[in-house]
């Protein structure tokens, strides 16, 4: 998908509606091409984000996830410096009793 972004075969996202992705709160995450990295930031209403980064900015982001898949667990940040709240995906470290004790 963030390779998708970058080459722009896609020009957005829905990636709270993405099969592999697990919503918690009711969070929408929509991640757009744009010509700056603007990072993520909160959309008008409730849980709804925006995330829009460049062409460079996506393909850094596959890059990140691509060092977490070859890993059975831990964490990247996928932050600019224009972030209004914190990206990181994970792989294998927050399982369902840590989101039943935290989320």
């Amino acid at each position: 998908m963030f390779r998708s972004l970058a080459r722009g075969t896609l020009e957005g996202v829905a990636v709270h509606d993405l099969p592999f992705v697990e919503v918690h709160h009711g969070v929408q995450l929509t991640a757009t091409r744009g010509a700056s990295d603007l990072g993520i930031r909160r959309a008008d209403v409730g849980n709804v984000f925006l995330w829009e980064r460049t062409a460079n900015g996506w393909e850094e982001a596959a890059e990140k996830v691509d060092v977490l898949a070859q890993h059975r667990e831990g964490h990247h940040y996928l932050d600019t410096d224009e972030d209004q709240v914190v990206v990181q995906v994970s792989r294998g470290e927050y399982g369902d009793d840590w989101w039943h004790k935290h989320g």
